[in-house]
């Protein structure tokens, strides 16, 4: 009979912790977390642990049934797919069935895992909340969630592999935000993302995601490998980043707006990146640590680069990259078709990587303005075989035309006063000529003996290495025709854009290289409404305003009349003054 009694006893103690405490499928795979659990229960379809600090967490959905007064098993409510974490819940006691004592508690962080694999829709956060834990919402099929201007820390994997999740609202302010360690990864269907003040955003953040738009916040750091493997349509910089890291690796890239200036970018930001087309923002005044040249070349491809708006230090001609005077080539973009170009009379250098990988060029021309070719300009253009030096050309640095299958080479000036090693590395010539002694070749040219053993490895500016002419200029290919008569085909682009007062210059560039210059004339000022500020954009001019005018002219009436009336006049203006009494005439005007 005892034995009967303590085994109802321990039934009923079941009975009453399992009325208190509602079954979730998420109680078990959330951690422990920091403090004793004081309160437990379901507000608004979400089960929140309250603890003894008086701070509680949202852990999982409410899924299960309560027994009530009557010890009958009741359904709480339905599973909710579209769910709200508040910032302030009000939660029973645990354990505490019969008093029904609650208390209140604030949420400042969801719990770690506590919707992990949960099926949702929807998730909006309270203003209060400040964290969202380490996998708290991983491999849901959460599609929108919104984040609150209070919230500082996506934690790592917070919201990693959740590929229904299409939208992702964060609201401006001004608490910084961190996004942590894979925190977004594998969202694949993630499509426009503006990353209002996230200031921090860690390794393989957004990793295997495919986005439309994607705008960062101003000074924000991107960690390396923050966007790997991404396919992004558009990619938008406002104005500075701190630093960007090698963040774009592996990624296909639509359009990038770069920013105006950033403290630090890697030179691998770009590793094996393609780009179709890149922006130089209208304050940039230096690209440079966005090009092939910096970024090493490993497997960045850049389409196109143009220029936005009236930038005062870089120009884009026919898709070529200039300074803003023209008087350095930056960037000839590998997608171009020409098979012949010329340099534009008036360039004096062409930059290092310019031409890289230009499969597409058989024939280049090197205009007599330019006096250096940097090193590895026409790296791997894997089909130039004919090469037109300028007569003034001073430096041939080292690969310049590394691995050109070049074929027929005009006269080496002797002008030149450096040719470096590997100049021509992987030529296809056999003889190379030189308008000069040979002594004065020896001074200028590359030459170095490596001792094998066996033998003697000789490296020079070509190699493998050719018969040298000296004081000769190269005999005429009788198999060779004229070119014929060639029609200029020019395309224009603005140089210096003509403001208010000042002429603006447009430049004309033929793809044989020939061009020139016209005079944009100035606008003027202008004003169509009147307002009299000047109607072109960026112009503060502002008009003179007429003098406003008398009313009482032309007015015909009596009390502005000369003459007997006029006079009759003046002395009732004289009573009503003493009277200060005023009255208005019919044009407006004010009299005594």
């Amino acid at each position: 009979m005892k034995k009967g009694k303590k085994f109802v006893s321990l039934f009923l103690a079941v009975l009453m912790f399992l009325g208190a405490v509602p079954f979730t499928n998420t109680g078990l795979k959330a951690d422990a977390a920091v403090g004793n659990v004081t309160h437990r229960g379901c507000v608004d379809g979400v089960i929140y642990w309250g603890f003894e600090d008086g701070t509680a967490e949202p852990h999982g959905l409410c899924d299960g049934y309560h027994r009530n007064s009557l010890q009958e098993l009741v359904r709480v409510h339905e599973v909710q797919k579209d769910i709200k974490i508040q910032s302030s819940v009000t939660i029973r006691e645990d354990g505490d069935l019969l008093s029904n004592v609650y208390g209140t508690f604030n949420v400042y962080t969801v719990g770690r895992y506590a919707f992990q694999n949960e099926d949702i829709n929807t998730v909006t956060i309270e203003k209060g909340v400040s964290e969202i834990s380490e996998g708290a919402f991983k491999g849901s099929s959460v599609q929108k969630i919104l984040i609150p201007e209070t919230v500082e820390k996506i934690i790592q994997k917070a919201f990693s592999g959740c590929t229904k999740l299409t939208t992702l609202g964060i609201e401006d302010g001004n608490v910084p935000l961190t996004i942590g360690f894979e925190a977004f990864k594998d969202c694949s269907s993630l499509q426009d993302i503006t990353l209002k003040r996230v200031k921090n955003i860690d390794r393989y953040a957004f990793e295997n995601v495919n986005i439309n738009n994607l705008t960062f916040a101003e000074n924000v750091y991107i960690s390396d490998d923050a966007f790997s493997k991404c396919n992004i349509d558009n990619v938008v910089f406002v104005k500075q980043a701190d630093t960007i890291a090698s963040a774009f690796s592996y990624c296909t890239i639509g359009k990038l707006v770069l920013p105006e200036k950033a403290n630090y970018v890697s030179t691998a930001v770009f590793y094996d990146t393609e780009i179709n087309e890149m922006v130089i923002p209208v304050g940039m005044s230096d690209v440079s640590a966005y090009l092939p040249a910096t970024q090493g070349g490993m497997g960045f491809s850049l389409n196109k680069i143009s220029v936005k708006g009236n930038n005062l230090y870089y120009t884009v001609v026919d898709d070529v990259l200039f300074n803003k005077e023209m008087t350095e080539l930056i960037y000839y973009s590998p997608s171009k078709t020409d098979k012949t170009y010329k340099i534009p009379a008036g360039v004096s250098e062409i930059s290092a990587k310019a031409f890289t990988g230009c499969d597409n060029l058989e024939k280049i021309i090197i205009s007599d303005g330019v006096r250096r070719i940097c090193k590895n300009t026409f790296f791997k253009c894997s089909n130039l075989k004919q090469v037109e030096l300028s007569d003034k050309l001073e430096y041939i640095e080292s690969s310049a035309f590394n691995s050109c299958p070049i074929e027929k080479l005009s006269v080496l000036p002797k002008s030149l006063k450096e040719v470096s090693a590997g100049a021509f590395n992987g030529h296809s010539l056999t003889d190379v000529y030189y308008d000069g002694t040979e002594e004065e070749w020896n001074n200028i040219s590359y030459y170095e003996e490596f001792d094998l053993g066996d033998s003697v490895f000789i490296y020079t500016s070509f190699y493998p290495n050719v018969t040298m002419h000296f004081n000769t200029v190269t005999p005429e290919d009788p198999d060779v025709p004229d070119e014929p008569d060639h029609t200029h085909s020019f395309t224009s682009g603005v140089v210096i854009d003509a403001t208010c007062t000042d002429d603006g210059i447009m430049s004309f560039l033929c793809k044989c290289g020939n061009n020139y210059t016209e005079i944009i004339p100035a606008k003027g000022h202008k004003d169509s409404d009147g307002d009299y500020k000047c109607d072109n954009d960026g112009c503060d001019y502002e008009f003179e305003k007429p003098a406003p005018s008398d009313p009482s002219e032309n007015c015909t009436c009596n009390c502005h009349k000369t003459g007997f009336m006029g006079f009759i006049w003046k002395i009732l203006r004289i009573f009503y003054k003493l009277f200060k009494t005023n009255s208005v005439c019919a044009c407006g005007a004010a009299h005594y």
